[in-house]
């Protein structure tokens, strides 16, 4: 190879290095917020089990009032 050829092969594999950062960091970006997601995912099931139970003992409570 000369040396005009192993530059545009350097340039081409320090391209493809770019992106593949790009898209490590991305990746981990994603594996920091599973926790936070994953939390409120369960901080808002929670909630919507209170809120239903809540539902039933309201309707449970007219039920009796009749």
């Amino acid at each position: 190879m000369n040396r005009a050829e192993l530059s545009a092969q350097i340039d081409r594999l320090t391209s493809a290095l770019r992106a593949m950062r790009r898209e490590l960091r991305l990746c981990e970006q994603i594996e920091a917020d599973m926790e936070h997601i994953r939390d409120q995912l369960a901080l808002a099931h929670t909630d919507a089990q209170r809120e239903e139970t809540k539902k039933r003992k309201e309707v449970k409570r007219d039920e009796y009032g009749r």
